[in-house]
């Protein structure tokens, strides 16, 4: 059972797996990754600034990039275990459908967190595992690089990059605060995804 170490979730009961039973932790339902390279067309052998001193200026530059766009993650809503029973956890209470419509939706209430409470005591509440329609905020990035390669002698290669990672500096939000005892319950609290450029020199013999 490799989602038994995934960290994310765990089992209720391991001797009863069927109170378990959801959609992977690490579920996405839609994913996709575009990779390009491009040789800008200028310099010598190609179509534009063919020869002279500019051709060899502004020759040999290659555009690169990736872009990963995606579906969260299903969230994992915990709470306090008071089963009082060696191995066996508990899950929250669901009493309604947590999902709010996209305009009721902010980063102060992700969704609605009414729809939960803990469990009470010596019982193992109803949720499922993982949240099936409730699903963190998705992955939507582009990172680009711009390179030139300078043959300096025969063994000898220069080669400049700058990367940018995050282009359009769109911001990546965690997931929400999902235990259902926190104060800060159903709310994020980060994000990561600011733009980063790195400048770079690599040479190869």
């Amino acid at each position: 059972m490799q989602e038994r170490f995934g960290g994310r979730s765990s089992f209720i009961d391991p001797n009863n797996l069927s109170l378990s039973r959801s959609i992977g932790e690490f579920d996405r339902p839609q994913f996709m990754t575009v990779n390009f390279i491009y040789e800008l067309p200028w310099g010598p052998g190609k179509a534009l600034a063919r020869s002279g001193v500019l051709s060899h200026i502004v020759g040999r530059w290659q555009v690169s990039g990736i872009t990963q766009l995606g579906k969260g993650l299903p969230l994992v809503i915990s709470g306090p275990n008071n089963t009082r029973l060696p191995g066996v956890s508990a899950a929250a209470v669901r009493l309604k459908d947590p999902v709010l419509e996209a305009n009721a939706r902010t980063l102060d209430r992700y969704f609605d967190t009414s729809a939960f409470q803990p469990a009470p005591t010596y019982s193992i509440g109803n949720d499922s595992r993982t949240q099936p329609r409730l699903r963190g905020p998705g992955i939507s990035s582009v990172d680009v690089a711009l390179s030139r390669s300078q043959v300096i002698r025969e063994r000898i290669n220069l080669q400049f990059r700058a990367e940018l990672f995050g282009v359009f500096n769109n911001p990546q939000f965690n997931e929400p605060v999902r235990n259902v005892t926190a104060t800060n319950f159903g709310q994020i609290t980060g994000a990561g995804g600011n733009r980063q450029v790195q400048l770079g020199l690599r040479m190869s013999f």
